[in-house]
């Protein structure tokens, strides 16, 4: 897989973490997003890109904040669908 492709499928997993398309249905910034969850906005860009995630405790008050129910689980699926860039042979 060559870097294009790679960089392509990142940012199209990163547009499926369910607390990005949560926030985007509902039309909110990551700003207003991080207000509601008490972290800051870069906690929350970090959480949407993938480089941080956010605890057990985070997800489960998250999920109750924003209704869903199985955050957590949804969260563990979308981070076990991340591409891995491998070089070509």
């Amino acid at each position: 897989m060559n870097v294009k492709t790679f960089q392509k499928l990142e940012n199209e997993w990163k547009e499926k973490n369910p607390l990005r398309q949560f926030r985007k249905k509902q039309g909110l910034k990551q700003q207003t997003m991080a207000a509601m969850m008490g972290v800051s906005y870069h906690v929350v860009y970090r959480w949407e890109s993938g480089m941080t995630e956010p605890t057990e405790e985070q997800l489960k008050m998250m999920g109750e904040r924003i209704g869903i129910e199985n955050l957590s689980e949804e969260w563990s699926e979308w981070i076990k669908a991340r591409p891995i860039f491998e070089k070509e042979k």
